[in-house]
């Protein structure tokens, strides 16, 4: 059967990466060389804000003057607003100790008013160097906490048109409930029930910390329609009465390697009239339309978005329907 392929969704090409990564080695942060762990220089890179490039070589002007901090890593990330965090993954909890009596904290945001939270990074602990631990960002009218351990999508404009892309295949679907599978801190979710907000809407995610942050955000826009489940996806019976749902929107965002076979059998046990599947690989979203379709659904419709310019990824969103209520389990 033909499938409608959209026109793919484009965004500008440039500086549009709201996160990077700085690797340390030989004395200085920089980018690994392409298949391999060898630290380069930072140059300006078409992708980024040219602040990142900004910050990077100026930590590497600082550390001359601070030896013997076991770096790993600096992270950026920045808002819509300009707002900037700082993470330095370090080696070990003395490492943040003597990077906080140090003279970078304060020369970096005297530098850098932008910079609203440096952080230390030490295994899975993270702690507050200066100012705020986390970053708050807007996405469809609604805004969004985005912790240092949290997923975000790193093109704000292409998901601003993704999210669009969702709303309007909801728009079309006729659903009493929605369960938001892989649903990290509740992005698509919570502005599905703030757009929608006469029906009843459930979240599913398998990290406790982005389930915590989904509840806050929820919180904080006021969205009371929507209950958060921490539990793996493919379990989502376990934590969500499915047979009280009435007619049912399933939106599923899963990691690239997509969902497990157990996954899409509850998923057609379960039934949903209407599926949105948002896929970071055609590959992974090819395989599993095509079970999907084995178990009674068609794909009515994709539509990419170029989320990551300039590079060989593309984002994907495609509407799924039930066809008939015989599947082969």
């Amino acid at each position: 059967r033909d499938v409608t392929v959209n026109d793919t969704i484009f965004t500008e090409p440039v500086e549009y990466r709201n996160k990077a990564v700085f690797h340390y080695g030989k004395g200085k942060f920089g980018y690994f060389s392409e298949k391999t762990n060898e630290v380069t220089d930072i140059l300006p890179c078409p992708l980024l804000p040219s602040r990142f490039n900004g910050i990077g070589a100026f930590v590497n002007t600082l550390l001359p003057t601070v030896g013997g901090i076991g770096f790993r890593s600096l992270y950026l990330r920045t808002t819509v607003d300009g707002d900037i965090s700082v993470v330095f993954d370090l080696e070990g909890k003395g490492d943040k100790d003597r990077l906080m009596k140090s003279s970078v904290i304060p020369q970096l945001v005297g530098e850098f008013p932008e910079i609203t939270g440096i952080l230390a990074s030490v295994g899975e602990s993270v702690s507050i160097l200066y100012g705020e631990r986390e970053l708050t960002d807007e996405l469809s009218g609604l805004r969004f906490i985005v912790s240092p351990e949290g997923f975000w999508q790193v093109n704000h404009t292409a998901a601003e048109k993704m999210a669009d892309v969702v709303l309007r295949y909801a728009a079309e679907a006729e659903f009493d409930t929605c369960i938001d599978l892989y649903c990290g801190s509740g992005t698509f979710g919570l502005i599905l029930a703030h757009r929608f907000p006469d029906k009843e809407y459930y979240g599913v995610e398998l990290n406790p910390k982005s389930i915590e942050d989904a509840k806050r955000n929820g919180a904080a826009n006021g969205v009371e329609n929507i209950t958060f489940f921490c539990g793996d996806a493919a379990d989502f019976g376990k934590s969500i009465d499915t047979a009280a749902l009435g007619r049912t929107l399933a939106v599923i965002d899963p990691p690239r390697a997509g969902c497990s076979p157990e996954m899409l059998r509850n998923l057609a046990e379960l039934g949903a009239e209407r599926v949105i599947y948002i896929s970071c690989s055609p590959n992974t979203l090819a395989r599993d339309c095509a079970k999907l379709a084995e178990m009674g659904y068609t794909v009515d419709e994709v539509t990419p978005v170029n989320m990551f310019p300039r590079t060989k990824h593309c984002e994907s969103v495609a509407l799924l329907s039930r066809k008939s209520t015989t599947h082969q389990l």
